[in-house]
């Protein structure tokens, strides 16, 4: 686009001295072309300034998204071991604070034992049923994952971890039974609790529970989901047993807590430098989709030490975010969630 030129300095000058005249027709006709050429400027620049408009409100729009937290799929809690004082599973889901909810546990699995649920004070243990079903529906419908929570109870046979996966499938997820728990409610899927590395036809039961997801999971449209907790590796560690090994984990949650004495792989000792390199190395042996770290929401419910929330918000949040391999944080639990606010403090720098 050419812009029409302006006058030249002599050309002003002419315009003074017919100014302090007598008005000629020149004078009234240059004066004229100048007033043409300013206003021709002017209609040429009005795009211009529009555009720029545009361009600067682009800018803040874009700086606006970048300096937005992530909203990930990363704050999870277990919930169903406080009784009332905890409130409900919708209560939990209501709170707006989580992306998943594992309600635990389900023990006594396997080897011809009767399956047990623990969910203190929200369960009638006597009658195996829990009134919960609406709950699990408003969570889901709310985008929040509800998952089961299994103890790991020895298995005695590839047979026996098959028996154990159609109980679930029937029980739990997608499957039919006349004694669903939960009624039709359909769970999201399942966290295995693991307490040690080597526990045998584990591996085979996550095995089981994943060829629901290219059978009837298919066709049922529900992806059914596995988890795992783990306590924290020590040193030297280059497994985390044949469950984890299968790869078949879509997260798996490791327990991270403060600690001086090195004397687990994932512990905090102050030094985020060591603390990263240690994550490198033992999260090399986890082959899941994400790596969470479990974390006590309290001091009083910490085995060994625990990391205060604004510690775990201005030191190691902003290094592990980074990494490809971080999932979130998976936190114990609901009440003391509550307690301490442990998640609002958080919740930032982790979504």
């Amino acid at each position: 686009m050419i812009c029409p030129s302006l006058p030249t300095l002599h050309d002003k000058e002419e315009v003074g001295f017919y100014a302090g005249k007598k008005k000629s027709e020149q004078a009234i006709k240059l004066a004229g072309i100048v007033d043409e050429q300013k206003q021709n400027l002017l209609l040429l620049m009005k795009p211009v300034v529009l555009i720029n408009i545009m361009i600067f409100f682009l800018v803040i729009v874009s700086d606006a998204s970048a300096a937005a937290p992530k909203n990930l799929d990363s704050v999870g809690v277990y919930w169903g071991q406080d009784g009332p004082e905890e409130g409900t599973l919708r209560s939990a889901c209501n709170t707006d604070r989580y992306s998943h909810v594992i309600v635990a546990s389900l023990t006594n699995l396997g080897t011809g034992r009767t399956p047990k649920l623990n969910f203190t004070g929200h369960c009638n243990p006597t009658n195996y049923t829990c009134n919960m079903s609406d709950d699990i529906r408003f969570c889901q419908k709310s985008g929040i994952k509800v998952m089961l929570a299994i103890v790991s109870d020895p298995l005695s046979s590839r047979d026996d971890a098959k028996n154990v996966s159609m109980y679930l499938w029937n029980n739990f997820l997608s499957g039919r039974s006349e004694s669903r728990p939960f009624g039709d409610a359909v769970l999201d899927g399942i966290q295995f609790m693991i307490q040690q590395q080597d526990l045998p036809y584990y591996d085979d039961l996550a095995k089981f529970l994943s060829n629901y997801n290219t059978s009837t999971s298919s066709s049922s449209g529900n992806r059914l989901y596995l988890g795992a907790a783990h306590p924290c590796p020590t040193p030297g560690s280059t497994s985390m047993g044949s469950a984890i090994n299968t790869a078949l984990f879509d997260f798996v949650s490791i327990e991270s807590s403060y600690s001086t004495t090195n004397s687990r792989q994932c512990d905090y000792n102050g030094n985020i430098g060591e603390f990263m390199n240690s994550w490198e190395t033992w999260t090399t042996m986890i082959p899941a989709g994400k790596i969470y770290l479990g974390l006590p929401a309290s001091p009083q419910v910490a085995e060994s030490g625990f990391i205060p929330a604004d510690v775990l918000k201005s030191e190691i949040l902003p290094v592990v975010t980074k990494s490809a391999r971080f999932g979130g944080v998976m936190v114990w639990s609901k009440f003391w969630d509550d307690k301490t606010g442990y998640t609002d403090q958080i919740n930032t720098s982790v979504r």
